[in-house]
């Protein structure tokens, strides 16, 4: 049964009478936040996730590069077990609200008997409250909040902006371990300068909003609805006089022909095989893609292959 999505906590309180909530962000839905959403999923049911839309950051005018798709991150909540998830429009009236405004909403609205947020929680207006202040100000109506420590990994805590910047730096294999699965992000496939074509390798090139790992030429998958196709995948600048310092998201699908042209995809990256390079020649960089190509054949068919047949 696929987990019901609400709107309002009102809605939700009708619905289900949600006793745990989990309440964050969720971008990423990485080890951190999986491992808060099973804690409220295994308290008292019925449990839902509440998350925002806008991301705050993008209500306040900040520029973020998104980690999950607003549909990605609800898919992701829904595989922790909980009931629902209530995604709370971020406006100006929630942006406004004191902490204790908050709470009093939260009470009113949901009388959740528990709530589970991360250490590093804040809410109310200008940030003004963290998770010690929930814990004062909930406790005090009847509510127990859960403070969640960071789950970590090498000494540090698991969180969407560490695994940005891990991200920025081209290092795919390392986000993976903080997110549980490799990084995916979704785009559309927009007209390019046909380059790739004319070396005999055609690409897809694909506009996105969402955070693009560094220059790089990686590995990894093109999702075309229920297929799944591996994919030498570039990303760089553009090496003209015309570079307005945006990345260029360029994948070779790998035994696959068709228009794709508008279509909405995903792409996952599982491996970075090497820097973005010049070339002297056409010929050095033909020479170099047909390489690239060949070890992304063995990387995600050959060894997946041998995989199964050793099982």
């Amino acid at each position: 049964m696929s987990t019901r999505i609400f709107h309002s906590l009102k809605e939700a309180a009708s619905a289900i009478q949600p006793r745990s909530v989990a309440i964050g962000n969720f971008d990423g839905v990485h080890r951190g936040h999986a491992a808060l959403l099973r804690k409220a999923a295994g308290g008292p049911s019925p449990s839902v996730a509440l998350t925002f839309e806008p991301h705050p950051a993008e209500f306040f005018g900040r520029t973020i590069e998104r980690l999950t798709s607003p549909e990605r991150k609800l898919t992701l909540i829904g595989r922790s077990g909980v009931d629902g998830v209530i995604v709370l429009p971020f406006d100006e009236a929630l942006a406004s609200m004191t902490p204790e405004d908050f709470a009093d909403l939260l009470r009113d609205e949901l009388a959740p008997e528990h709530i589970w947020v991360g250490a590093g929680f804040r809410f109310g207006r200008g940030r003004s409250g963290d998770s010690r202040r929930l814990k004062e100000l909930m406790e005090r109506r009847g509510t127990v909040v859960h403070v969640m420590r960071s789950v970590t990994r090498n000494g540090e805590p698991v969180s969407s902006s560490r695994i940005r910047a891990i991200l920025k730096a081209g290092d795919v294999e390392t986000a993976a371990l903080l997110l549980g699965r490799a990084h995916e992000l979704e785009g559309t496939v927009v007209r390019g300068l046909g380059h790739g074509t004319m070396l005999g390798f055609p690409t897809i090139n694909i506009s996105t909003s969402m955070l693009i790992p560094g220059p790089g030429v990686y590995a990894g998958f093109v999702h075309l609805e229920e297929e799944c196709w591996p994919a030498a995948i570039s990303v760089g600048r553009r090496q003209t006089i015309m570079d307005d310092g945006q990345l260029l998201l360029e994948a070779h699908i790998l035994d696959y022909s068709g228009d794709l042209y508008g279509v909405t995809v995903s792409v996952s990256f599982l491996y970075r095989l090497r820097n973005q390079q010049k070339f002297a020649t056409e010929e050095e960089l033909v020479e170099k893609i047909r390489d690239d190509v060949k070890r992304v054949r063995t990387l995600l068919i050959e060894e997946e292959l041998h995989e199964e047949t050793n099982h």
